[in-house]
């Protein structure tokens, strides 16, 4: 007597931002596969293939990214950026004071992971800690943009070794303080 053999799909050949939840292996026709997204975003239509009659798999779902983490930096997100598809991007911003060093957006890459996040930087400098009893400001220091530089002065009268301004360099810091000569004393003859 002959004997009815069950068509079955093979093991499904899947993308690297999908996982196959239960063991796909030995599926007949009409039975699905349930997957879901490796990286944490969520799956696009439905989260199942089915093993067709011609012993193939229906097609794959998309995934997105995952809800961006930019807890441990000064960005501020643009847009939602809760599950973006892939190839699309995600808009970016910076506090007051700082700037985006690179593209202002980071983009849900082909394997539904984010790229690099854009780093703000510092824009100015704050107001510069001198040892007041040496040095004191010949002008306004507070908030100068990157490559401007301060004036200062000598508090006792003594004159200003190289260099002679303050610099406001890149990452908000100032550069070494100029130092001071002694000032000339003035004594009275008895």
């Amino acid at each position: 007597m002959p004997k009815c053999i069950p068509k079955i799909c093979p093991s499904p050949n899947i993308t690297e931002y999908l996982e196959i939840k239960k063991n796909c292996s030995f599926k007949k026709i009409g039975e699905n596969c349930e997957l879901t997204c490796k990286q944490g975003g969520k799956v696009s239509g439905t989260n199942t293939m089915q093993c067709l009659p011609t012993t193939a798999w229906s097609s794959l779902p998309d995934c997105s990214c995952p809800v961006p983490n930019i807890s441990q930096s000064l960005l501020t997100l643009n847009d939602d950026c809760n599950f973006k598809k892939r190839y699309e991007h995600c808009a970016v911003a910076c506090p007051q004071g700082y700037a985006v060093q690179t593209d202002g957006a980071f983009a849900c890459l082909p394997n539904a992971t984010w790229s690099s996040l854009p780093l703000c930087v510092k824009t100015h400098c704050s107001l510069p800690t001198l040892d007041r009893e040496i040095l004191k400001e010949d002008e306004n220091c507070t908030f100068k943009k990157i490559g401007d530089t301060c004036r200062v002065q000598c508090v006792q009268g003594g004159r200003l070794l190289v260099p002679k301004n303050l610099t406001c360099l890149r990452g908000g810091n100032w550069s070494s303080f100029p130092r001071c000569t002694c000032p000339i004393l003035q004594y009275q003859m008895i």
